[in-house]
């Protein structure tokens, strides 16, 4: 290693992807050690996912071989761990790399395991990259399951706000290890339970998550299936059918399939009529034998919603089954924030904020509230901007009769939304 002269002694210069990595913030004082190599320290395997640096970049061929030979002669001899980020180029263009896996033979792995080694001429590259993305991975020998969104995704991307933890604690416990080879993985979480008070976000969270997944990912609300000649018992079919097939047409490497279940307690209860078992040719009895069974194929995970988490029957949520559970809370002030820039960014565009509005201070006030509650804060603020009695009318119903919205208004909003929550 070779010192840079444009840097002054006793001073060390990260890129924006090392100080992510790790945490070290421009400016601040750290104390630097040797570190000595224990032994057997070297990598056996590295998981790389890929993504451009630019959006709409154009199609493009990644021969895994070639930037495999780069990469171990750029970073031989280094360091490298679970979710560490960095960039290089690849025939002239900047692509950036996360490391989703690492692995030395014997060492513990696991879900939020932090995975380190060293690279070595004989460590084994695997890429990935992501569902309908523009690049394509040839010449690797190894196949992975390809997850349609990034472990440090935007949540604002997908309407989301206020559940970082939450879906922080998804990605860990079960997303992250579905992306690696399957003699990479633990075994392999295939049911989740996200439960919590009406309004916090779990219906959108799961509807997103199907959508994330397109036609492998399937949205059910649970009561439909009680309703003759509705499709959902039609769509719950078709989709273990496909579950089924994928999964005797490539074994280990099938494709994941998703699929959320909303209002899960109205089947999930642990006694249920006979009326409703029964209905629509006892398609409720199959899906419930499935996710007893959900072990058997090594392809699909269960998402299943309930605001009543104490109604479920207790067999469901024994280890193997509906094992990863995820509560989704009310907010706090950076979770009202989060969702608040989402909400006002129609009104920044159109010019409908006066200048004395403060996020943070409606954020303030609202914290503790439901995302629900803070979807309806624009509309309460009109009517008071208005003189309007409160009612389900839109802000868009009345775009003929601008109105500049001030402080004032969202905090008589907050006022009557809070004293709603506490009651």
């Amino acid at each position: 290693m070779t010192p840079n002269h444009a840097i002054c002694n006793g001073y060390l210069a990260l890129n924006s992807s090392q100080r992510k990595t790790t945490g070290i913030v421009a400016g601040a004082s750290i104390i630097l050690n040797t570190f000595d190599p224990p032994p057997n320290f070297n990598l056996d395997l590295i998981v790389m996912d890929i993504y451009p640096c630019v959006k709409h970049a154009p199609e493009v061929e990644i021969d895994a071989i070639r930037l495999s030979n780069k990469l171990q002669a750029q970073f031989l001899d280094q360091v490298m761990q679970t979710r560490q980020e960095f960039r290089v180029d690849y025939s002239g263009e900047e692509y950036e790399y996360i490391i989703s896996g690492a692995l030395i033979k014997g060492g513990q792995k696991g879900p939020g395991t932090v995975e380190r080694g060293l690279v070595s001429k004989k460590a084994k590259i695997i890429f990935k990259t992501l569902v309908g993305g523009s690049m394509k991975i040839v010449n690797q020998s190894e196949s992975t399951t390809r997850l349609p969104f990034r472990p440090d995704i935007d949540m604002r991307s997908l309407g989301l706000g206020g559940i970082r933890a939450q879906f922080q604690k998804l990605y860990e416990e079960v997303f992250f290890h579905l992306g690696l080879p399957p003699y990479m993985r633990i075994k392999p979480a295939r049911g989740v339970l996200i439960h919590g008070l009406p309004g916090t976000g779990k219906t959108h969270l799961g509807r997103k998550i199907a959508e994330m997944f397109g036609n492998k990912g399937k949205f059910i609300n649970c009561s439909d299936l009680f309703t003759q000649g509705n499709e959902s018992a039609k769509m719950v079919r078709e989709f273990f059918i496909s579950v089924e097939n994928n999964h005797t047409s490539h074994g280990d490497h099938s494709d994941l399939h998703v699929l959320v279940l909303n209002d899960f307690d109205s089947i999930g209860r642990e006694y249920l009529s006979r009326f409703y078992a029964e209905a629509n040719g006892g398609i409720v009895v199959e899906l419930m034998n499935k996710i007893y069974d959900m072990q058997s194929f090594n392809n699909i995970l269960f998402i299943a919603i309930t605001n009543r988490q104490d109604l479920i029957a207790k067999s469901l949520l024994k280890y193997g089954r509906l094992q990863v559970q995820v509560v989704m809370t009310v907010l706090d002030e950076e979770g009202c924030l989060e969702i608040l820039e989402m909400h006002f960014s129609h009104l920044v565009r159109s010019n409908s904020l006066d200048a004395d509005v403060s996020l943070q201070a409606i954020a303030r006030r609202m914290q503790g509230c439901t995302g629900a509650a803070l979807a309806s804060l624009v509309n309460r603020a009109y009517f008071h901007a208005k003189g309007l009695p409160h009612g389900e009318m839109s802000i868009l119903q009345n775009a003929s009769t601008p109105v500049k919205l001030r402080m004032s208004h969202f905090l008589l909003a907050a006022e009557s939304l809070m004293a709603r929550h506490r009651a």
